[in-house]
């Protein structure tokens, strides 16, 4: 018999009240139903993807899926509350999901708030409501969260907002100062080729600076538009090949000149090249109509 760990969740957060605890996990099932189920993914939530915000970068000594957040690279406004929402739920669904090396169902968040800013960089109104969030729809699912290099302003305005967070999930945050994190404490959590370098590891994928971020996307974008101009070079070319093959296989039949060896070559290596296939009109659902 599997142990399902996405029910016991919720079991311990209702203090294993079967009742209380069905009803929780029919309203969880509602929201995914009739909210989730509807999300599309906006050029927002796609450019606050490719900021960098978060990202997942492996698991914990312990196995735990975990998601390292770069403060600095988010930019909040109220006005995209809404689709910073979705984002989230998008994330905590991706990390809660049953997986065969943990089936737990359980995130580490790694924080890293060096270069923060109080208000640029964070909205206290949104952090406290997606701890509601969390609590409400994702409970015991956020087991561990790691917050590196938080400044003093920073400490300030976090310690109340940490204080009227539902105690289960208060009891999770770890904070770690400059030193903690140079003398190598965030390696008694995470092996160091998953470690971002920032935080004491090897790990490089996540700790480019921001313009270099926006270079790297750039880059990115570039290759995929060389590629496709390569790509509509070759085929201009085959097609110019053929027209010129099928002109001359015209004149070879009309007895105005006569078919050479090469004629033969050059019919056997366009054969060779693929038909291009022609585009399909789908509908809204993707099948073909």
């Amino acid at each position: 018999t599997e142990f399902d760990c996405w029910i016991f969740l919720f079991l311990e957060n209702k203090k294993f009240d079967v009742e209380e605890t069905v009803a929780k996990l029919i309203r969880r099932d509602e929201m995914e139903r009739n909210l989730i189920s509807q999300y599309d993914i906006s050029d927002y939530i796609h450019e606050l993807n490719r900021n960098g915000v978060m990202n997942y970068i492996g698991e914990d000594l312990d196995g735990r899926v975990c998601f390292y957040v770069v403060t600095r690279r988010d930019a909040p406004k109220a006005k995209w509350r809404a689709e910073r929402t979705k984002s989230f739920d998008m994330w905590m669904s991706y990390g809660s999901r049953l997986r065969a090396r943990d089936p737990r169902c359980r995130i580490v968040m790694l924080v890293n708030q060096k270069d923060a800013g109080v208000w640029a960089n964070n909205d206290i109104t949104f952090q406290t409501n997606m701890a509601i969030r969390m609590s409400k729809f994702y409970p015991g699912v956020v087991d561990r969260s790691y917050v590196c290099k938080m400044s003093r302003g920073l400490a300030m305005v976090a310690k109340p907002m940490l204080r009227a967070m539902p105690k289960g999930l208060s009891d999770t945050f770890k904070i770690f100062n400059e030193k903690d994190v140079a003398d190598g404490c965030m390696l008694e959590y995470f092996h160091p080729d998953v470690l971002p370098v920032e935080l004491g590891g090897n790990n490089a994928l996540f700790v480019l600076d921001d313009a270099d971020v926006e270079l790297a996307i750039r880059a990115v974008e570039a290759d995929a538009e060389a590629a496709a101009a390569a790509e509509a070079e070759k085929k201009a070319d085959l097609k110019r090949r053929r027209d010129e093959r099928d002109e001359r296989r015209a004149k070879i039949d009309a007895g105005e000149i006569e078919a050479t060896e090469a004629d033969g070559e050059a019919d056997a290596e366009l054969d060779a090249e693929p038909e291009e296939e022609e585009a399909q009109e789908l509908d809204e659902d993707g099948n073909p109509l």
